[in-house]
């Protein structure tokens, strides 16, 4: 879990292994074996990470719950690099481990109870999947849903809004703890982050 800490912070910080590496004073396999998890630093070599990244010790000290995760696939994947992809991983990941961490902590009614995934097969009809879909999720069968992510909140769907500076990035779903979520770019146009939203 400490590696994917670091791993996470060297992504937002845009450096590459051997960036770290060579900042930190440490080697490129060393950092390689951190993020990795199989080996752990010791607490003068967690210091030169801190400052490598231009990060607080205490950040990469962080002790959060780390929960299960099965991400969804990128809507544009061929258009958006691996380490891309990984980053915004993390990015999920770091926000839902906080944010269910609170949750665990203020107890189990601060949280809707978690819907029912994966019970409409899809088929070629939109319309008719779209209205099983707003069956499922208990909305009105037709016309307009003016909150659109509360409405979806409120029926147990996590939704993170990402602010990532790339068009190529819309949003992905997936599952924590077998709990959907959904994640948009917050920096896309309120439509297009309506129309990512449905689609996930």
């Amino acid at each position: 879990m400490f590696g994917r800490t670091i791993k996470y912070f060297r992504l937002t910080s845009g450096k590459t292994t051997c960036e770290l590496a060579l900042a930190s004073g440490l080697s490129e396999h060393t950092i390689k074996n951190y993020e990795n998890g199989k080996r752990l630093p010791v607490l003068s070599e967690i210091r030169n990470i801190a400052v490598a990244l231009n990060i607080n010790l205490s950040w990469l000290m962080s002790n959060y719950n780390h929960y299960e995760y099965n991400h969804g696939e990128f809507r544009k994947h061929s258009h958006f690099s691996k380490r891309s992809q990984e980053y915004i991983r993390l990015s999920v990941e770091d926000y839902l481990d906080r944010f269910l961490t609170v949750a665990d902590i203020l107890g189990s009614n601060v949280m809707r109870e978690v819907p029912e995934v994966h019970s409409i097969v899809p088929t070629d009809d939109v319309e008719k999947d779209a209205r099983k879909l707003r069956d499922v999720l208990g909305l009105a069968p037709t016309g307009a849903i003016s909150n659109l992510i509360g409405s979806l909140e409120n029926k147990g769907i996590l939704i993170y809004l990402l602010e990532y500076d790339d068009d190529k990035f819309s949003g992905m779903n997936g599952l924590v703890c077998n709990r959907p979520y959904v994640v948009l770019n917050s920096m896309a146009t309120p439509e297009r982050q309506r129309s990512t939203l449905a689609h996930e």
